[in-house]
Parts: C-alpha cells; sequence; structure tokens
C-alpha cells in the first residue's frame, strides 16, 4: 500500500472523516480493503480500483486507532494505521455571579405622565378603575 490518509485527524465529535487508501499495483485486479474504525465498527470494501475511499463519522471523544487492510486477488496484503483525535464539545462555563438589575418599568398605579403632560399631569397615581376604561371602549359594540 502505498498511502493512507484521512481529510482530518481532529476535531471536535461528532467528526467525519473521509480515509483514502492508494494500493500498490501487484499481480491480481480485484482489491478488498477491509476498514478497522476503532470505534468497535469495520467496513469491507471490494472494487477494482487501486484507489478506495471510506467516510466514517465518529460519534465520541477518543483517539481511535483506524486500520485499513488491503488484499488483491493474488493475496498481495498490505495494513496501514492511522490515529483520530476526537474533541468533547466544550462546555460553556460562566464566571462570577449575577446581579439583579432594578426594574425600569412604572408599576400600573403609577401616573402616564409627570410634569409636562400626559392625562396625569399633576405626578399622582390613577384610580383602578382609571385602568378600566380604555377596554370598556375597545369592547362597546355599535348597534
Amino acid at each position: 500500500m502505498t498511502e493512507f490518509t484521512a481529510d482530518k485527524t481532529e476535531g471536535t465529535a461528532p467528526l467525519k472523516v473521509t480515509f483514502t487508501c492508494k494500493a500498490e499495483v501487484t499481480n491480481g485486479t480485484m482489491w478488498k480493503y477491509q476498514w478497522n474504525f476503532g470505534d468497535g465498527t469495520s467496513e469491507e470494501t471490494v472494487t477494482d480500483a487501486l484507489t478506495a475511499t471510506k467516510a466514517h463519522t465518529f460519534a465520541t471523544a477518543g483517539a481511535y486507532t483506524v486500520r485499513v487492510t488491503a488484499r488483491s486477488t493474488s493475496n498481495s496484503v498490505d495494513s496501514k494505521i492511522l490515529t483520530v483525535t476526537v474533541n468533547a464539545v466544550p462546555t460553556p462555563t460562566i464566571s462570577g455571579s449575577p446581579t439583579p438589575s432594578p426594574s425600569a418599568s412604572p408599576s400600573p398605579t403609577e401616573g402616564a405622565g409627570g410634569s409636562g403632560g400626559g392625562c396625569n399631569a399633576g405626578g399622582g397615581t390613577l384610580p383602578a378603575l382609571a385602568l378600566l376604561v380604555p377596554a370598556f371602549f375597545l369592547f362597546r359594540r355599535k348597534g
């Protein structure tokens, strides 16, 4: 086998890696590639080509030894390995302690205006009945 490569050998889970294996020319026409991804899964590719590719997704963090074994019809055998490192997804951290901020919105009993306008220019509070008057006009039916 002349070459065994991966499009990436490190990244964050889930990590999809595409492997490429180029076999040497020997007697025989068909190649069988046995892929062992080091995470408990393996696959086999049979092809007439001297180059085979296989994509695999590593779901969890860890260091994986990936092995490919190429075998020709004339029993020429070669094997190569690569190591793929999969990192865990970083966990965000919060530092410091939250500080509550004062509320900026007025309560329902505060006036709508202050000095300078509004329906309660005197700065006092509105009676509770005054809050219901706009609702009365919204639901009044013409008839």
